[in-house]
């Protein structure tokens, strides 16, 4: 008798442990489906505390095993313009001086889904775009315009975002669903939670910045030619460094660091995306939720390599002007525009250029 009231007051326990923890999952899935992230990168925090001395300079070697890997691509069967989603990257920066900030790396992701191939179109940050009431501005700039036109003085993170999206649209030609920001601190600390990145470095690379981490208020960068295995704060000076043909090889430097990501990412394989969450959401500002991203994610994660193309907008595709205020900008050329993305899955590897065009290392410090 007491046995059996024993064994139905711990069958009803057990029936109450696991309707909570049932309860508890089913919560957890609710809020992973419908919670948002911030869409107000002018509300990030400080930078982080400074970090050690890293000395005189910064040497990456790439880490054992860690072998060159082939870049090459494969031409897509389909147009690249039709039956595409689009994605914005926008590299931000955040400044404690003024609210919001510009958007100085810009990488519009183009995914076919027909085929299954993904476009990376670096665009420059001096790119003058037409801005009703303004006239001419720097394409850099849009989004802290349109976070400036909040109500009661607020700042509006999602206005800024709706007139970045709509001037991809009247400029490419190209309707953006999602946009991804990321400020240089939450930059390096997605980098770091991936244990680094590998990046195949073409040109070598010396360059200084400004940063209070370092022993004189600078860090320096100096990368030799070939793979390197860069941490957060390294990938960081790699993406900004001017060196070479300024905004063009930077904005190929980014891209190449972008592969490098997804590449690690495939490495330590789709359940490290999960784990990678909580950091997402302290790091990255986007209008996607949880769920749609980590989607996404696996999406990009089951492209082949060859599947991935990357196109640099320059001098073809843009005529440098200096406006009558002083103001240098690249004056948009729509037709080599529409030309270049209508054959953009015929480009070639993300971040690839020709080595013997390769500018002196220390070119960046003149």
């Amino acid at each position: 008798m007491l046995a059996g009231t024993a064994h139905r007051t711990i069958g009803f326990r057990l029936l109450i442990v696991l309707g909570g923890l049932a309860l508890l999952g089913s919560l957890g899935a609710h809020l992973l489906m419908r919670r948002p992230f911030r869409t107000s990168p002018e509300l990030v925090g400080a930078p982080p505390p400074p970090r050690a001395d890293p000395g005189a300079g910064l040497t990456i070697r790439p880490q054992p095993g860690e072998l060159p890997r082939t870049l090459y691509t494969r031409t897509a069967v389909t147009p690249p313009l039709t039956r595409t989603t689009n994605l914005l990257l926008a590299g931000i920066d955040t400044r404690p001086e003024f609210t919001g900030g510009r958007t100085d790396a810009l990488v519009l992701v183009v995914l076919d889904r027909r085929s299954g191939h993904v476009g990376l179109v670096g665009i420059p940050r001096d790119l003058a775009v037409e801005l009703p009431g303004e006239g001419l501005v720097r394409i850099n700039t849009i989004y802290l315009r349109g976070t400036r036109t909040g109500t009661d003085g607020k700042p509006c993170g999602e206005c800024g975002v709706a007139l970045l999206q709509q001037t991809m649209l009247q400029t490419f030609g190209l309707a953006v669903e999602h946009t991804l920001f990321v400020d240089h601190a939450g930059f390096e600390q997605l980098v770091d939670q991936l244990g680094g990145i590998a990046v195949n470095v073409i040109c070598p690379i010396r360059d200084r910045f400004i940063d209070p981490r370092g022993a004189d208020g600078r860090l320096e960068l100096r990368l030799e030619a070939g793979v390197q295995w860069l941490d957060g704060r390294t990938a960081l000076m790699f993406s900004r460094s001017r060196h070479g043909r300024g905004i063009v090889d930077r904005a190929r430097r980014q891209q190449a660091v972008l592969v490098g990501m997804r590449d690690r990412l495939l490495q330590l394989g789709p359940h490290r995306m999960a784990e990678l969450l909580p950091a997402l959401q302290r790091t990255v500002f986007t209008d996607m939720r949880s769920l749609d991203l980590l989607r996404l994610s696996r999406q990009l994660l089951r492209i082949r390599r060859e599947q991935i193309h990357g196109l640099v907008l320059d001098w073809r595709h843009g005529a440098p002007t200096t406006l009558k205020d002083g103001r240098w900008v690249m004056i948009p050329r729509p037709a080599a525009l529409h030309a270049a993305l209508s054959r953009l899955f015929e480009a070639g590897a993300p971040g690839d250029r020709r080595a013997d065009t390769c500018k002196p290392m220390d070119a960046a410090l003149h």
